[in-house]
């Protein structure tokens, strides 16, 4: 038990040897929100983007390695009405939902030592960086079908509206950035990441347009975070 003991002391040690090197910056997002899956025939179609905003934290727990927690709210959507030109045009699905997530990622910046280390004659103030991580998005999807037909059937659009998914789902973040050092306090960056959800009903429609596939939703914006003393 005393052994015990000690590995802990010893580790508290070292976290709070490292944590008295960080320093926490905080701040807004402002950007878009994007939805990809069922009713996107093209991945990445920056037309179907909707306004998104939140709040963000960042401790900067090492020189190469940040702690970060974020809020975010957008919404997404999409509609078969956008694309006449693809074999869905007359099946005229669409959908809309909001998306809040909370979320916690680590970030990895492979010049964050030159970036953050004070006293240099040449402090570098440009850094990419790449980040992933674990959170919850919380939906309230409506999807509409135009012709629903016999509601006793059987058919994969009554499936979908009877479907009882959850509106909570885990998601992955993966994304990167880069960051600008504008003074010694404050820094703007620009950033984008997908969110993998492990659901097909983000949008409530599976059964009915291609249930093998999983949708994803994304966020990219802008960030301006002020370093805290």
């Amino acid at each position: 038990m005393k052994k015990l003991y000690i590995i802990l002391a010893l580790s508290l040690s070292a976290f709070t040897s490292k944590a008295q090197f960080g320093e926490w910056e905080v701040g807004p997002f402002i950007g878009w929100a994007l939805y990809q899956g069922d009713l996107i025939p093209k991945s990445y179609d920056l037309s179907q983007t909707n306004l998104a905003f939140g709040f963000t934290s960042r401790y900067n727990y090492y020189y190469n390695f940040n702690i970060r927690g974020n809020l975010l709210v957008g919404r997404i959507s999409a509609s078969d009405d956008d694309y006449p030109d693809t074999n869905r045009k007359g099946r005229s699905y669409s959908f809309s939902t909001s998306v809040i997530e909370i979320s916690a990622l680590a970030e990895y910046e492979p010049l964050g030592k030159m970036r953050q280390l004070q006293g240099g004659k040449s402090k570098l103030r440009v850094s990419p960086y790449v980040m992933g991580g674990m959170g919850l998005a919380f939906t309230n999807p409506k999807p509409a079908f135009p012709r629903i037909g016999n509601p006793d059937s059987q058919n994969p659009i009554i499936q979908d509206v009877r479907a009882g998914y959850s509106k909570i789902h885990l998601a992955l973040p993966l994304g990167g950035g880069v960051r600008f050092d504008v003074t010694s306090r404050w820094m703007i960056g620009a950033e984008v990441a997908g969110r993998y959800a492990f659901t097909d009903y983000l949008d409530g429609i599976s059964l009915s347009a291609n249930p093998k596939r999983n949708d994803w939703y994304w966020f990219g914006g802008f960030t301006a975070m002020y370093r805290l003393d």
